[in-house]
């Protein structure tokens, strides 16, 4: 069960920071880009006891080697995690609270923000991971890819012609999706520098071709791992971090890490010094850095699969290196291309309830969050482009409305011609919404999923998916058993029933338990509301579809 209010987790500090390689290397960790280098040793004298660490949901997996850390310096982090692009916005925004550091797996997005050089006082690269190709072994015999990197071009070709079936993040809402996008793109554009917002113009169409061989989409890593994980044979391949790669099999081997002949992006996992900082946060940041920058704690960084300067993977290739955007309108002008016109076209299925309990303040905010989607770019005082998690050209979004039954169902397109009209017909179908009546959940969802399988089946070149959003128990109607039972007679049947996920939003008294039940049954996630703006729910849920 997820929560959207990152939560605490009290370690003792082991900092990441990485290092860009630079050219085709595989080499030491780079030099701090921002400030001074932190000290040959621990310094001395008063120092805090906690540093409170603003970070990427990618460290996990490093928490346990961080007591030791800890032991050796007195002090430890608390870790609140968060999305890397959302993160960086926070600080550059000025939001970061009482944060005193960062550790995201990039620091370059931040640098083009508005306000974000000037949030960082100091820092400094420990380790790297690139973004790399995860190839089933029979895969890559057949590509003729054991023992070479292919180039993007051929990733480009063989995913068009249905020889590459991969999945990857999304570029909107992880940073391995957006590198793995900024990676493509550059090496795509043949100009062998820096890309600019005419490139992305340029590149669309070959992005588009390589678009045709996604089958698998997620809005982080640890859920695209996760549905890999559960079903290996789904996919060819996965686009992330070497790391995490390397620690993933399909048919029994594991999957063939190769990175692009032509160059990838690597991610840096800087730890960055905040100027909001004390003077005691500041020595106690010094001393974690010195720690993790000696031999022995490279060396245990190095195991958990990254590349640090004692080492890194055995059979890791050399890498190289190609620039990040300098400018944030290419960024943003490639997100864009990438929303609207290169990925997939998705159907978004909403389950909607409007039971009696909903009456009042609990709609009003339901009507919000289902309005923020269907805003158009530079609507409601935000800057074109902006609107990357709004409703894009080429999706429908269908609705099944209930309460102790369905109550109305649709589909509303959105028309490139007219996208406006399309979002402002969304609009208005989240204004007529009325609360009444009971709480039917799982008889209504079986309703959902019958519109969400009619799609899949008549076009599997679709991203499908079910948001389900309910404020109660169930009291009206089958049972979760009842829907258990068939969903099971559907994927016997032969059904793309797997391929569906539901991303269910907890509000409420909704039954959390219950709730993370049917996420887990059909491959999705439970996102639990909470006391904050359902809005920030709801547009998580978007980097998933």
């Amino acid at each position: 069960m997820r929560s959207t209010t990152p939560r605490p987790v009290v370690v003792a500090l082991a900092a990441l920071a990485a290092l860009v390689l630079a050219g085709c290397t595989s080499g030491p960790a780079r030099g701090a880009p921002e400030g001074a280098d932190p000290p040959a040793g621990t310094p001395t004298g008063p120092r805090a006891d906690v540093l409170r660490v603003l970070a990427g949901s990618e460290l996990r997996d490093v928490e346990p080697l961080l007591e030791g850390v800890a032991e050796r310096t007195g002090v430890r982090v608390e870790l609140e995690y968060t999305g890397t692009l959302e993160g960086t916005q926070l600080v550059a925004d000025g939001g970061a609270g009482d944060h005193a550091a960062t550790w995201f797996p990039s620091g370059d997005y931040l640098a083009l923000l508005d306000g974000g050089r000037a949030a960082v006082a100091r820092s400094r690269d420990v380790m790297s991971d690139p973004v790399a190709l995860g190839v089933a072994h029979d895969a890559a015999a057949d590509l003729g890819w054991l023992g070479r990197s292919p180039t993007w071009v051929e990733v480009v070709d063989a995913a068009e012609d249905g020889r590459l079936r991969y999945g990857m993040t999304s570029p909107v809402s992880s940073n391995s999706g957006f590198a793995t996008l900024v990676g493509a793109a550059t090496a795509l554009s043949g100009t062998g520098t820096v890309l600019t917002e005419q490139d992305v113009a340029a590149v669309a169409p070959q992005l588009r071709r390589m678009a045709l061989g996604q089958q698998l989409t997620a809005g982080s890593t640890g859920f695209l791992v996760d549905r890999f994980t559960a079903d290996p044979g789904r996919v060819d391949a996965l686009f992330g971090y070497e790391s995490v790669l390397r620690r993933l099999r399909a048919g029994g081997e594991p999957l063939v890490v190769l990175t692009p002949s032509d160059g990838t992006v690597t991610a840096e996992y800087p730890l960055t010094l905040l100027r909001s900082a004390d003077e005691e946060e500041a020595r106690a940041y010094d001393a974690v850095v010195a720690d993790l920058l000696s031999d022995p704690v490279q060396r245990q960084l190095a195991g958990t699969g990254r590349r640090t300067r004692t080492g890194g993977p055995a059979g890791a290739e050399g890498v190289y290196e190609l620039p990040f955007p300098n400018r944030l309108a290419t960024v943003r002008a490639l997100l864009s291309a990438f929303q609207s016109e290169i990925k997939k076209p998705s159907d978004v299925v909403f389950a909607i309830d409007t039971s009696g309990s909903m009456d009042g303040e609990r709609l009003v905010q339901l009507q919000a969050a289902l309005t923020a989607l269907a805003v158009p770019d530079g609507g409601a005082g935000g800057a074109a482009g902006d609107g990357l998690l709004t409703f894009q050209p080429r999706e429908n979004v269908h609705y099944v409305e209930f309460a102790d039954a369905v109550k109305s169902r649709g589909t509303l397109a959105v028309d490139p011609a007219d996208r406006a009209g399309s979002l402002a017909r969304i609009r208005g179908w989240a204004a007529s919404l009325r609360a009444r009546g009971g709480t039917a959940i799982h008889d209504s969802l079986r309703v959902a999923y019958e519109e969400a399988l009619a799609v899949a089946e008549a076009d599997p070149g679709r991203f499908v998916s079910v948001t389900l959003f309910t404020d109660g128990e169930n009291t009206d109607g089958g049972s979760l058993a009842d829907f258990r039972a068939w969903y099971g007679e559907q994927a016997a049947a032969g059904r793309p029933i797997g391929s569906v996920p539901t991303f269910v939003v907890v509000f409420g008294e909704a039954d959390p338990a219950q709730m993370a039940e049917v996420a887990a049954l059909t491959g999705g996630e439970a996102f639990t509301a909470g006391g904050q703006d359902l809005a920030d729910v709801f547009e998580e849920i978007r980097g998933y579809q």
